[in-house]
């Protein structure tokens, strides 16, 4: 009876880790026997033998006649591959994630959602959005492997832009107001430190610096937006403290050089003056606004108040005659009062007191200053000196008996004419005829002449 027929075409290679198939064909065999290492394996009887070890594999094959026949093959593994792209991925939009399979491939091929990605041919791989990947690792012993990882990409938060600066003034009510969606958390920052508690899209602001706010969501997604807030100051404005002017005088309210728009009213009432300084001639309450550069605005405001100074009186205008002196007299309220006295406009120096005795005709001015404040008042009289009468009674004369009595003449065009004999009275007429012995004389006065 002839030996059953088994026999293996080729030595095999095979993946160590995996598990080969031996499935030969047998005919006329009963009874099969398999061995390692010429070892029997205990168990296998069949044609098929699951391969999972290298070695010296052996079949002896049997028939019912005990004929047998036999055939080795030396079964040799090779290593797999090394691919581990790790756990699953959870990404933010525009963050990097890269797939590494690894540097024991000469051959990869990169698969998303089983779809094989054109062109993705390298030991590395840069997903840009959310699938499975699963990449294909054939190594130089034709032997392959394969890996698969999930990488989710989720939307980071939306914050609007804010302003790139606030310029708010100081005191002001002022805050930021975010516009946020897609968020969990919020959290606001000043100068890269926490703010302990501000978590909500408005920020009450009270300091300059750089604030930021960074909007969070439950996947870990972060935004976020910044801007700078700078405080500026109020325009300063001294108008001084309230002020009591003389009249006729002209005060001037500064209001400094640190606007751009200044406003005046007087008593509420809007004046057209837009300049920093406003001159004042009425009592009034002055206020200002004034506006900086930045719309930052300040006011004052001050009472000025317009007095009419102490009141002054002279004696009046005055004709006198040549040679008279005439005081000029004040008659003043006005308290630590100080004259100024000028005769034709030409000043008096040596004359400072509330008297002035002249002789000369002229333009006589006083200016009187005092009171609280002290205020300046001007008065003037007129003087006028008129030339004395001319009178000649002539000669001393000595008459006899039998002479004719001369006739005593005082002038003509005189006011008055005062006649006296020894100083004893004796006519007002402007003619006398002296008829006694003695020593006549006369008194004679002219019409004064006010002159302008």
């Amino acid at each position: 009876m002839p030996n059953p027929l088994y026999y293996f075409h080729l030595p095999l290679n095979f993946v160590k880790e995996k598990h080969m198939s031996c499935n030969q064909p047998i005919t006329g065999s009963q009874s099969i026997k398999w061995f390692r290492n010429s070892v029997e394996i205990n168990g296998a009887t069949t044609n098929m033998l699951t391969i999972s070890l290298d070695g010296m594999y052996k079949a002896i094959v049997t028939n019912s006649s005990g004929c047998f026949n036999e055939d080795e093959i030396n079964v040799t593994t090779q290593k797999a591959p090394v691919v581990e792209l790790g756990s699953n991925i959870d990404k933010c939009d525009g963050e990097n994630v890269t797939l590494n399979a690894g540097t024991d491939g000469v051959k990869y091929t990169w698969f998303r959602d089983d779809i094989i990605i054109n062109g993705a041919t390298q030991n590395t791989y840069k997903p840009l959005q959310s699938g499975i990947y699963r990449v294909l690792v054939e190594n130089a012993a034709t032997c392959t492997k394969e890996d698969q990882v999930v990488v989710k990409f989720f939307a980071a938060p939306e914050i609007l832009p804010l302003p790139a600066m606030e310029t708010p003034c100081i005191g002001s009510a002022f805050s930021i107001n975010a516009m946020a969606t897609g968020y969990q958390t919020l959290q606001w920052y000043l100068n890269n430190s926490i703010i302990v508690g501000a978590t909500e899209l408005t920020l009450p602001i009270l300091s300059s610096g750089n604030y930021k706010i960074i909007a969070t969501n439950n996947i870990g997604c972060k935004t976020e937006q910044s801007t700078i807030v700078d405080f500026k100051s109020l325009p300063v404005i001294n108008l001084g403290p309230d002020e009591i002017a003389c009249a006729g005088q002209s005060v001037e309210l500064n209001a400094g050089t640190q606007g751009i728009e200044y406003k005046w009213q007087k008593n509420s009432t809007l004046l057209s003056n837009t300049s920093s300084k406003l001159q004042v001639t009425e009592s009034a309450l002055y206020k200002v606004t004034v506006t900086s550069s930045f719309g930052c605005s300040a006011t004052a405001q001050k009472n000025v108040t317009f007095i009419a100074g102490p009141s002054v009186e002279l004696n009046g205008d005055k004709s006198i005659c040549e040679g008279e002196i005439w005081p000029i007299i004040v008659t003043t309220n006005a308290s630590n009062a100080n004259f100024i006295w000028s005769r034709n406009g030409v000043i008096l120096q040596s004359e400072i007191s509330s008297t002035l005795n002249v002789m000369l005709e002229g333009s006589y001015t006083v200016i009187v200053n005092g009171g609280v404040p002290p205020c300046n008042v001007t008065k003037t009289v007129n003087i006028m000196v008129n030339d004395k009468p001319k009178v000649d009674l002539g000669i001393d004369r000595v008459l006899c008996e039998g002479d004719t009595y001369p006739v005593l003449d005082g002038g003509a065009g005189n006011a008055s004419y005062e006649w006296k004999v020894d100083n004893i009275n004796l006519s007002t007429s402007r003619t006398v005829t002296a008829d006694k012995s003695g020593l006549y004389s006369v008194k004679v006065k002219i019409h004064l002449v006010a002159r302008v």
